[in-house]
């Protein structure tokens, strides 16, 4: 069968690039993909080929997709469209028609984890937009659709948001899901009732990194003493007041911790942050500070450099899913609601100890965030204090395809099991 995969990816978020990784390494690994019969459609197909050891003809546009979206609302995008065809000439033409053959000739879509559908800070909604347009292509087309890890809301703001969400949520045959109650109360309030649901861990919280190899500078630094990883994101430091708080709070560990403080950046625009943030810290403690270039990093060697540090503080949600995942204690930071819906559900699954997620109001009281801190126990690693759902997302979407009737694909997932089982046993 051919696979179509969409999602989140192509902005260079580790984060998002961390559960398509996870997912082309259970299709090829457990189910036995081919690559040549996996299509990736991103909004930067030549870094998602090169990120993620694809081939390139098989990486394409997912804007060609969305734009193929006739209506009044698109119309704009339509002329701006054909304005750059007949600049590019024949090679952009056959590109395009190329992109629209391999999405029409796949079997089924697949939609990677993300948080996709909900209302952010800017009322265009990019993110539910483009999923709104790229499910679109493929439900007109008949071709079925399996929707993974997604964090649902905020939604009840943006009327036209809730009416795309209920849309995609309604085209789906599966949906996925990452918490445990937000995204189910946002669901009731659209008043859509999804054809199957189901309630998962984040689709990269298994990533491994045990055999990943770390640049030796970032080893020198992290073997010289105890380290804290910090992390900030757009909605955590969005000001330069911001950037000021986080130096200070960087000068709080190094102080009152004692520890070195290593800089971690999930995307382009976390590392330029960091750059401002590192730049106010204190001349004489900046020897204790490291800012590592992980622009062009994989999930893996960030979540090994995280798992090699005795707390976490920061705003990304994969920052904390991979400090919870590599048992480091933490401290979540939320600039707005939708970061503490995704953070807090984290929290709501694993019931873990020994890890915290402050609220939008709470992450910008200085004392709190610092009480937290000096309470993490160090050397207590996070363990969650309830079992994880027995199935993951990839064992539904498995499961899925089989009873779609693809089971010639799955031989290799079912003879997995057998052996993991035996292991088991013996």
């Amino acid at each position: 069968m051919k696979l179509a995969v969409t999602g989140s990816f192509g902005y260079q978020d580790i984060g998002d690039e961390a559960m398509l990784t996870a997912y082309l390494d259970f299709l090829t690994g457990n189910l036995g993909f081919d690559r040549k019969n996996i299509f990736l459609f991103s909004d930067n197909p030549a870094y998602t080929s090169w990120y993620h050891h694809h081939p390139q003809e098989n990486c394409f546009s997912s804007e060609i997709l969305r734009a193929s979206n006739y209506s009044l609302a698109l119309f704009k995008r339509k002329i701006k469209q054909l304005f750059r065809l007949l600049g590019a000439g024949r090679d952009h033409w056959n590109l395009e028609c190329e992109t629209l053959q391999a999405a029409a000739n796949c079997d089924a879509l697949l939609v990677t984890g993300g948080g996709t559908l909900n209302t952010r800070t800017e009322r265009w909604g990019e993110s539910i937009r483009r999923m709104y347009e790229l499910t679109g292509f493929f439900y007109r087309r008949n071709i079925p659709v399996f929707i993974s890890g997604q964090t649902i809301g905020p939604l009840g703001i943006c009327k036209k948001h809730d009416v795309m969400a209920y849309e995609i949520i309604r085209r789906a045959e599966v949906l996925t899901a990452r918490d445990n109650s937000y995204s189910r109360r946002y669901i009731e309030k659209l008043g859509v009732s999804p054809k199957a649901y189901h309630e998962v861990m984040d689709d990269a919280y298994d990533l491994p990194y045990a055999g990943t190899v770390l640049p030796p500078e970032v080893e020198f630094f992290l073997a010289s003493g105890p380290t804290a990883a910090v992390n900030v994101t757009e909605y955590t430091a969005r000001t330069l007041k911001k950037h000021r708080f986080m130096a200070d709070l960087c000068e709080f560990i190094i102080r009152q911790k004692k520890m070195q403080v290593v800089l971690v950046s999930h995307a382009p625009i976390d590392y330029e942050c960091l750059q401002d943030i590192y730049s106010k810290i204190n001349p004489d403690l900046k020897e204790k500070v490291l800012l590592p270039d992980t622009r062009r990093w994989r999930a893996a060697q960030l979540k090994k450099m995280i798992s090699r540090c005795a707390f976490a503080v920061g705003g990304r949600y994969h920052f904390i899913v991979f400090s919870a995942s590599c048992g480091v204690p933490f401290v979540g930071m939320c600039g707005n609601h939708y970061s503490w819906i995704k953070q807090d559900g984290l929290i709501r699954i694993l019931e873990m100890t020994n890890g915290s997620v402050l609220t939008e109001a709470e992450t910008w009281n200085a004392e709190l965030i610092q009480s937290k801190i000096m309470n993490l126990k160090e050397d207590e690693a996070v363990l969650p204090n309830k079992p994880l759902t027995e199935k993951t997302s990839k064992d539904l979407f498995a499961e899925w395809l089989a009873v779609k009737g693809w089971k010639d694909s799955l031989h290799m997932f079912f003879a997995h099991k057998a052996k993991e089982s035996l292991i088991e046993n013996v």
